[in-house]
């Protein structure tokens, strides 16, 4: 029997709804996603429904369609979709590869970037932008921020610390910086629904062990359109797990208006996938190329230039007039916590519109 290219993709479909998040790469591994310049590989078509589709155009970059009108998408947890294992950074140089898009955002951290105020915690809340206005804080912030050297490759770092006393002194437990591109993104803050970024930097979580109480570390939130919107989750997160992995979280919603029913938000999608172990004490550069689109998006993640999650044509995103910011560093809440810390060094920034 053949299928036709509606009907795989109905079973595809189906196949998607039913797997464990953490299941469905073994079943669906597809296509030929962007590879960064410096790792030249693709990923072969295995699964016999795909095979019985016409070959899809590679994925990601300017000359990719938008919509190819199927869904596909690949996950690791360990090791690269295109079957590689895992990057290991001996000698990490918290440099990019070369630039395969427009560069719109770059940023290398120096002193006199931080004000001194933004050591205590709570301290910048009246003095949001800082680094000549090439950031934010995302929220009023409960951590410290300082400038430092890295031992480990003498460049000047971003150190983000935020304890359990902070917390409870400021009563909010937000310690994120957002990037800010007045010249490109909507109002400085936001992406633009339908295009395609290369979100890129270097970060090192210090003393890291896992917790039984959540936190984020990437996020890309979202503007609502309603004030009855203000609640919703982050579109797209890197979360730290409770077993010490790391996770993606992909979050979307076609509707006009995104609502709760019985106390719950009715996303049209909310995805969970494993990432691997975190590593503590460890460089690690991580690049997203994300196309925010309620119906049919893209989001390509690689960790130390593997790529690790990979997916075309699914919805990302909220269904909003502008896209969302990106934020990172620490979205933490001790609570019921074992730790009494969180501490992360940030190493470059950059961005591209692809």
């Amino acid at each position: 029997m053949t299928l036709s290219k509606k009907g795989a993709a109905l079973v595809l479909a189906a196949l998607v709804s039913v797997v464990p998040v953490t299941a469905v790469a073994e079943i669906l591994p597809v296509g030929a996603p962007a590879a960064l310049p410096s790792q030249g590989t693709t990923m072969q078509t295995t699964n016999v429904l795909l095979a019985m589709l016409a070959s899809p155009a590679p994925l990601g970059g300017k000359d990719a369609p938008l919509s190819s009108g199927l869904q596909k998408i690949c996950h690791r947890s360990t090791g690269g979709c295109d079957g590689s294992a895992t990057n290991e950074l001996s000698v990490p140089t918290l440099s990019f590869p070369s630039a395969r898009g427009q560069v719109i955002f770059e940023h290398h951290w120096s002193s006199g970037d931080i004000p001194s105020s933004f050591e205590t915690p709570g301290g910048g809340k009246a003095a949001t932008r800082f680094a000549d206005g090439k950031f934010r804080l995302a929220t009023s912030a409960d951590g410290r921020y300082k400038i430092v050297t890295d031992s480990e490759t003498g460049a000047e770092v971003l150190d983000i610390l935020v304890t359990r006393a902070d917390e409870a002194r400021t009563k909010t437990h937000h310690t994120e910086v957002e990037v800010n591109i007045p010249d490109y993104w909507t109002k400085g803050r936001f992406m633009i629904p339908g295009q395609r970024y290369l979100l890129e930097y270097w970060r090192k979580n210090i003393d890291y062990t896992p917790d039984t109480e959540w936190e984020i570390w990437w996020q890309n939130h979202s503007m609502y359109d309603s004030s009855a919107e203000k609640s919703r989750n982050p579109s797209v997160a890197i979360e730290g797990g409770r077993s010490g992995e790391v996770l993606l979280r992909i979050r979307a919603d076609s509707k006009a208006l995104s609502y709760k029913k019985n106390g719950r938000w009715t996303y049209t999608r909310d995805s969970k996938y494993d990432l691997g172990t975190n590593s503590s004490s460890s460089w690690e550069l991580w690049q997203m190329e994300i196309k925010v689109d309620s119906t049919s998006g893209a989001l390509h993640l690689w960790r130390n230039g593997s790529l690790v999650h990979s997916e075309e044509g699914l919805p990302v995103g909220y269904n909003d007039k502008n896209g969302p910011p990106w934020s990172f560093g620490w979205y933490k809440y001790f609570g019921r916590s074992s730790v009494d810390r969180r501490q992360a060094y940030i190493g470059p920034v950059r961005v591209q519109k692809l």
